[in-house]
């Protein structure tokens, strides 16, 4: 299989970051073929030049998904407490980074309902990311009553 071939085989939500990396840089030989989706994201970009960064993709590569969720939700939430270090978090920053958190639940549980019960590799993955982010969602309530 070719190296886009294996990124579309990636969970929903790393299989769109992927693609858009293999597809925004010119690294990878878009007719070479590889063996497994990890092969796949190790010749598709250049990690470093991705906004998830090494380490988001170095999760991947190893199929530890539960792991790059985390990651990348910690670092949305790094990003906004770098982004205003000294007044600390606005309610708009965590209102916005709440709905984005609503937003991917929302989307992990649409595709969840979607995929065949004989798959549960892929379900158990959508319910990983579910889980991740919910616990994320109700840190972020514990953050926004300790602001107010």
């Amino acid at each position: 299989m070719t190296i886009l071939e294996h990124l579309n085989t990636l969970p929903d939500g790393i299989k769109e970051k992927a693609i858009a990396n293999y597809q925004q840089q010119d690294f990878a030989n878009k007719k070479a073929h590889v063996r497994s989706s990890g092969d796949a994201v190790i010749g598709a970009f250049e990690w470093d030049r991705t906004p998830e960064g090494e380490d988001y993709w170095d999760c991947v590569v190893e199929g530890d998904f539960k792991s790059a969720i985390i990651f990348e939700i910690n670092q949305k939430l790094s990003k906004l407490t770098t982004s205003a270090p000294k007044q600390g978090l606005t309610s708009t920053q965590l209102t916005e980074f709440e709905d984005w958190l609503k937003g991917e639940i929302e989307f992990d549980n649409f595709h969840l309902v979607q995929i065949p019960h004989g798959d549960r590799a892929s379900r158990q993955r959508h319910k990983i990311a579910i889980s991740v982010k919910t616990k994320a969602l109700d840190r972020l309530a514990q953050i926004k009553n300790q602001t107010k």
